[in-house]
């Protein structure tokens, strides 16, 4: 009677523990983490399903295998000095903490990932555990938020709107790891597109070539990444330029290793002023979250310019004002002017149409002609006359 009870409650207890064991597979199975389990050779012997769908492998695939076929080559030497480490004396400096790094897809594309480490002994053998998350949307956020504060930064403190494009070319390609940036603007005589501005990572010395070949170039609206962007108004992506039917600098750009680009519009109060472009020499396929950064960056640059034009305009039109009073009537002190209609205000808080306060204050007479800027706006055809 006792041994049968003893069976029993035998029984129960293994029933208990495969139940147990068969929920925490379940649980291991289900977790999006990957959770990786080595011997003390390195090489894997527990593998969930979180760990295929975030490195590509099935679990055929690598277990017997070394871990670090998941990781890039950089990593290697480290983890083979740690592993011995931690195995000879037990001391470890990452076990217990958690740490930012990059895993080895399948298809050998690094990724961001989030690690943590774990290690015990069970009947004289060491083994470790590994949690790894891919935190590469994380990271992408981090990346577009730390643009937009960048880029923010540049338009508080540029001067000019030539040292503004600059540095947003060069605080563009720092964050988001382009090697080339340029900034095309129009010429409405030619109705081309030209380059203004261009950056490159201070890493490369390959590229003076296609800088400077695109520094000659001028593309007409719709031709080229530059004139397709301009020409839509829209942001663009090439995941290879060299699958691209639109790219007259394909030659120049193979010559120098570039693949992917992207370009997106400056845009304005009266349309697109410019199309910033940029390149890398990996092949990438489009990031849909980048390209809306860009596109509300392009938006941010339209505003900066038009705001330094029109405190050039105001700047040179206080100029002429000033010249233009002669003798003993100098215009002097601040002269408020209205930024939209340019109106001036007397010193009793009333507006006065330009001429009429010229005439007033100065001995200068006003005639009404046109300028050309404003005759092409009328009239396209002005050129032709």
């Amino acid at each position: 009677m006792y041994i049968a009870r003893r069976e029993v409650k035998y029984k129960h207890a293994q029933e208990s523990l495969t139940d147990i064991e068969a929920r925490l597979t379940s649980v291991v199975q289900s977790t999006p983490d990957a959770l990786i389990l080595a011997n003390a050779e390195g090489r894997i012997e527990y593998w969930n399903a979180g760990a295929t769908n975030t490195f590509g492998y099935r679990e055929e695939e690598v277990l017997g295998q070394p871990v670090t076929m998941l990781m890039p080559k950089r990593y290697r030497e480290a983890h083979e000095r740690g592993l011995r480490r931690v195995c000879e004396s037990g001391e470890s400096r990452i076990i217990g903490s958690t740490m930012e790094l990059h895993g080895l897809h399948k298809n050998h594309k690094e990724f961001p990932l989030e690690l943590s480490l774990s290690t015990w002994q069970t009947k004289g053998k060491r083994f470790f555990s590994a949690f790894l998350r891919d935190i590469t949307d994380r990271k992408r956020m981090e990346t577009r938020q730390a643009v937009q504060l960048a880029i923010s930064q540049v338009f508080m403190d540029a001067e000019t709107i030539e040292q503004a494009g600059s540095q947003l070319l060069q605080a563009i390609g720092h964050l988001t790891e382009w090697e080339v940036g340029l900034i095309w603007v129009p010429d409405q005589r030619t109705k081309t597109l030209r380059c203004s501005t261009v950056w490159q990572d201070s890493a490369l010395q390959h590229l003076a070539e296609f800088l400077k070949a695109s520094h000659a170039t001028t593309f007409e609206f719709g031709i080229g990444l530059p004139g397709r962007v301009f020409a839509s108004g829209e942001p663009n992506w090439i995941t290879n330029v060299e699958k691209d039917e639109n790219f007259p600098r394909l030659v120049l750009a193979k010559a120098a290793g570039l693949h992917a680009a992207f370009g997106f519009p400056i845009k304005g109060a009266q349309g697109v002023l410019g199309v910033i472009e940029f390149f890398s020499r990996e092949i990438r396929p489009p990031d849909n979250g980048l390209l809306h950064s860009f596109a509300d960056i392009g938006i941010k640059a339209g505003h900066f310019v038009e705001r330094k034009q029109l405190e050039e305009d105001t700047a040179r039109l206080v100029a002429e004002l000033r010249s233009a009073a002669p003798g003993g009537n100098p215009i002097r002190g601040l002269l408020p002017i209205c930024a939209s209609c340019k109106k001036v205000r007397d010193s009793k808080g009333e507006w006065h149409e330009i001429e009429r306060y010229l005439e007033g204050h100065s001995e200068a007479q006003c005639s009404h002609t046109i300028c050309t800027t404003c005759a092409r706006k009328k009239h396209p055809d002005w050129d032709k006359v």
